[in-house]
């Protein structure tokens, strides 16, 4: 109550500085802070109707005049809620709703067509008003006509700027970053040393190590999910209060996250490469490295329209570990190729970003040797695509799912206030 009491005094203060309306929902406060109150908007319920609205001060009157007067000794908060509440003990809702129509609700029809006739200020000319009255003690924000205060790349600035101090503030998740794929990659990598050398060339590389690295990188963003859930309950929670726009959030996640995708992607790539013993060469390597980073960028955002359009944490996982199963089976080199795979399978083949990833990497790799790629070939199918062609349908992925998490985002609430 003392608490419910100072919030009061600060709205009312506000109130009556700045020349506000402030509506505030409340429920039997006690009789200091019901005296705060300018106005007065009382409702019954079952169904919901209006009985009183109101000066505050005038409550009592009213109530007297239709021969129910407030005792002395009571609260009148609680008093009017005893008296109109549905099926407590000596109440009249219906009585109270039929004299509010009868007494009240004509003047208040009158009060307001002569506000529509006269209309005040606009909320913009309101607050120019004050800019006007305060720029005169320094540089004032401009006024916007929107429902931010800052503009689009104000709000990326702030937010971006919360989110990479929260990410630099805790050393253990910067080293995690670092030490994870570390660890990984010396691990997966030592399991296929020299893996580069053995027999038969190429079937070796490509079934085992390659298979299980685009393993790597396809559940390495998995574990940023229970964190993706934290970022989107805390952005419709702040968005739900003006306090920025999703695009910002959207745009500051994008930039960030897939920073911190490429770091960590990279990290382990490179590490197995190394055990892996193949040529220290920029047309090896090169290509092998970007290729399968963009395997890691394309699936990041499908990572986040799982989380945004997933209820909790459980829900997003599930789906989550659907997608990322159903990518990596259909690699084209492990467990569904397009020697193995049924006709009717084979267009899911030409469209996966694994499939994809894999034949560009295969042909990095051996297609300067034609006995190599032949074995390949007739071993799991693998073909020369052209890298313009699963250019775009990367990037087509990575659009149509940031899309889909964008629209999650904002459309689809799961914040409820």
């Amino acid at each position: 109550s003392t608490d419910a009491e100072l919030c009061m005094k600060v709205l009312k203060i506000r109130s009556m500085r700045w020349r506000q309306t402030i509506f505030v929902v409340i429920h039997q406060p006690r009789i200091e802070v019901a005296r705060l109150f300018d106005r007065l908007l009382l409702l019954t319920a079952r169904p919901g109707r209006i009985v009183y609205d109101g000066p505050m001060v005038d409550a009592a009157t009213h109530w007297t005049g239709l021969g129910y007067p407030m005792p002395a000794e009571a609260n009148p908060t609680d008093y009017l809620l005893d008296v109109i509440t549905p099926d407590a003990p000596g109440a009249q809702p219906d009585f109270f709703a039929a004299e509010f129509k009868r007494l009240l609700l004509p003047n208040i029809v009158v009060d307001v067509a002569a506000g529509l006739a006269s209309p005040g200020s606009t909320a913009k000319e309101y607050l120019e008003d004050q800019y006007k009255a305060l720029e005169c003690f320094g540089r004032m924000p401009k006024v916007r006509n929107s429902q931010f205060s800052a503009s689009f790349r104000g709000q990326m600035k702030e937010v971006g700027r919360r989110k990479l101090t929260l990410m630099l503030r805790d050393p253990v998740i910067i080293g995690m970053q670092v030490a994870v794929p570390l660890l990984e990659g010396a691990g997966l990598g030592f399991c296929f040393f020299g893996i580069a050398d053995k027999t038969p060339e190429g079937i070796m590389v490509i079934s085992g190590w390659l298979n299980m690295l685009l393993m790597g990188v396809l559940f390495g963003g998995f574990t940023g999910v229970p964190q993706l859930i934290e970022d989107r309950i805390l952005m419709q929670t702040e968005v739900g209060e003006a306090l920025y726009g999703e695009f910002a959030h959207i745009m500051v996640g994008l930039l960030l996250d897939m920073a911190v995708t490429l770091v960590r992607n990279g990290i382990f790539i490179t590490v197995m490469y190394v055990f892996a013993e193949l040529p220290w060469t920029w047309g090896h390597f090169g290509p092998f490295f970007c290729w399968i980073l963009l395997v890691g960028v394309v699936m990041d955002p499908i990572f986040k329209a799982t989380a945004a359009i997933a209820k909790d944490m459980q829900t997003a996982t599930m789906a989550g570990l659907i997608f990322v199963l159903f990518i990596a089976v259909f690699n084209g080199i492990g467990f569904v190729t397009k020697k193995s795979a049924p006709a009717v399978l084979l267009p899911l083949l030409n469209i996966m970003p694994s499939s994809l990833v894999a034949e560009q990497v295969a042909w990095g790799l051996y297609g300067d040797d034609p006995e190599v790629w032949k074995t390949l070939n007739e071993f799991m199918g693998l073909e020369r695509a052209s890298p313009w062609t699963c250019g775009a349908i990367l990037l087509t992925w990575f659009v149509v799912f940031n899309l889909a998490a964008a629209a999650a985002l904002k459309y689809i609430k799961h914040v409820e206030k």
